[in-house]
């Protein structure tokens, strides 16, 4: 009994001190879906559209050989959604740019349009599911 106890405390110990355990791969699956929402079905997080292009921004989107949708997918080169990536501060997780002109665009568009960035309710859940898998198998 008292080894079973001893090896919970050094495994909650550990992954207090060693969040990159769990935390990478929720964010190495966030990062696939949150990128499939904005880039490709262009939704915030609250699921509703981004919005539409203008006439004059069609006309660049032709010019880069994109749909003729007027969906906003925040996506002309794929050089943006390419470089959204998950990314690690120390022990802190996240999602965001390597390219720092890519995360000046990203901060431009949601201060245009708040909550496209955000964890959706279910992407949120995602990351619980995966954290929770994660502990069942290591206590489970």
């Amino acid at each position: 009994m008292a080894e079973n106890v001893q090896k919970l405390i050094l495994d909650l110990k550990r992954l207090k001190e060693q969040p990159a355990e769990y935390m990478r791969p929720v964010v190495l699956f966030l990062a696939g879906e949150v990128r499939h929402r904005i880039h490709v079905r262009g939704l915030t997080s609250e699921g509703t559209p981004i919005g539409t292009y203008g006439n004059s921004y069609m006309r660049e989107r032709e010019r880069h050989n994109r749909t003729d949708s007027r969906k906003m997918i925040y996506s002309l080169t794929r050089q943006m959604e390419q470089d959204f990536v998950p990314v690690a501060d120390g022990n802190d997780f996240g999602l965001g740019f390597n390219n720092q002109w890519n995360l000046q665009k990203a901060t431009w568009l949601e201060e245009m349009k708040p909550g496209v960035y955000a964890l959706s309710g279910f992407e949120i859940h995602l990351a619980e599911t995966t954290i929770n898998d994660y502990l069942n198998g290591l206590f489970g």
